[in-house]
């Protein structure tokens, strides 16, 4: 894969994760998160849903707390378009092996979504969605960029989210 064109979904991919991926291309981004006119710094994060022990889980990373942007946040893998990458598929491919220890040949992209700016960092944040169809256990790249690498089940986020907003169970 060279631009940011991904192939469709395939097997093993569970039903809700394909029909997020079918409904990327038409969602609308809110006009304060769109990229300004001449954009910002191009970069690319990857969104990368597995199936672990306890049920769907989603790869986040840790940044350093060193850092000059966006210091100790948690985030997914993800990073600056280099000229050499060729768009933000293979980028956040690159960023996921270089910070997390993904293994892009086990990662089955979905979709691309719309870019989103970031006002805080300039950056215009093209988010690749993915399916991990072979897991391998993750650590954090360079110490320095990232502190810490989980799978964090969807089910945690969701009771976490629920908490926040005083509503009913959003767990799958």
């Amino acid at each position: 894969m060279t631009g940011s064109e991904p192939p469709a979904a395939g097997r093993g991919v569970p039903p809700w994760l394909a029909g997020l991926a079918q409904a990327a291309a038409g969602m609308a981004v809110p006009p304060p998160m769109r990229p300004p006119p001449g954009g910002g710094r191009p970069s690319a994060v990857l969104i990368l849903f597995g199936e672990g022990p306890g049920g769907p889980d989603l790869l986040l990373v840790q940044r350093s707390p060193f850092l000059r942007r966006h210091a100790g946040q948690p985030a997914f893998p993800g990073g600056a378009i280099d000229e050499s990458d060729g768009g933000p598929v293979p980028a956040a491919l690159r960023e996921a092996a270089e910070e997390a220890g993904v293994d892009p040949a086990g990662v089955q992209v979905l979709a691309v979504l719309p870019e989103l700016f970031i006002p805080r960092s300039g950056f215009s944040v093209t988010p690749v969605l993915a399916w991990w169809r072979r897991p391998v256990p993750v650590a954090p790249g360079d110490p320095a960029e990232i502190t810490a690498v989980a799978r964090v089940r969807i089910a945690d986020l969701a009771e976490v989210l629920r908490a926040a907003m005083g509503g009913p169970d959003l767990a799958p």
